[in-house]
Parts: C-alpha cells; structure tokens; sequence
C-alpha cells in the first residue's frame, strides 16, 4: 500500500500531526475545514459542571443525544456529521481505488466508524477513539464503508490513559 496523498483538519494540532508524515513521503499536506471537529458553539470549552450550572435547560436536551439539538452557535451532531461525511465522499471521490491518510479529530473518527457500521448518532459510544491511533476504512465506489482495523495503537510506546472505555476492557473493534 502506498499513499497518494495526506489530508488533514485545518486546525493547527491536527496539521501538526500530520506534518511530519507528509514530508517523509514527499507529499503535500492538503488542508480540509470539514475535517475540524464539531462546533459546540457557547458550550466550546467547559465540561459538563460547567455546562450544567451555566446552561441547565440547554444541557438537559444535550445529555439526551438529540442528534438535532444544537447549542447555541454550534453544530448538531446530525449536521456535524454530514459536513463530514460529505468531505470524506469528496476525499475518497478524488481518489478511486487509492490510499489517502486523514488526520483529524475525535469526533470526525466517530462520524465515520458510525457511517461504516450503520450506527445511530444518539446511540451511547461503546468504541475507543484513541489520540494518534490508526483507523482503517475501506469506501467502495458508492461510499459504503466498512472497518478494517480500529483504534491500533501498536506504533505508540507506552501506555496512555487516552480513554476510559481502554479501562472498562473495551477492544478494539
């Protein structure tokens, strides 16, 4: 297998991660804004205490996955999934039958394990999604995905305490 090109989130710790590769293999660094992660809008930057305390009404319809709730300025998880679902079709439309590396965030890895097993975007995530892990996703012509490997780590020393469901004895799936 051999890459033909590297995409990346526009956003600068995805660019720095993705940086190093591409210039080992000598490839352009291609910058997508769809693969940023999803917008939380007045609710970017605190946690749940704080949503809680802050925005009450709002974070009880958030904590029931509404995937067309939104806060405030932010995405729903529906469209947030659709923007990248849809720059995924056009990554994966440039590209037939090639390898591309994508590196992005949490959320935009979750959009697409739930795209590649047909889960619902409200049900409960019970999949790691770990920094710096390798997700493998084959797209047919019609963009039906499926997974390959998920949440492969094996290139990493050490151990990491990058997500809880690692601890609750989660596989990789």
């Amino acid at each position: 297998m051999t890459l033909e090109a590297i995409y990346s989130s526009d956003l600068q710790r995805a660019q720095e991660t993705a940086r190093p590769t591409a210039t080992a293999l000598g490839l352009p660094l291609a910058l997508r804004e769809g693969l940023r992660e999803r917008h939380y809008g007045v609710f970017q930057g605190h946690d749940n205490s704080e949503l809680a305390a802050r925005f009450p009404e709002e974070f009880k319809v958030w904590e029931t996955r509404r995937p067309d709730f939104a806060p405030e300025g932010g995405e729903s998880s529906r469209a947030f999934s659709q923007r990248v679902l849809d720059t995924v079709a056009s990554i994966v439309a440039a590209h037939p039958g090639g390898y591309v590396a994508c590196v992005t965030h949490g959320g935009v890895l979750d959009c697409v394990y739930r795209h590649a097993r047909g889960l619902a975007l409200d049900a409960p995530r019970d999949y790691p999604l770990f920094n710096a892990s390798i997700n493998t996703v084959d797209f047919d012509e019609e963009l039906r995905a499926s997974v390959v490997a998920w949440a492969d780590v094996e290139h990493l020393q050490g151990e990491s305490d990058d997500d809880t469901l690692a601890h609750r004895g989660a596989a990789s799936r």
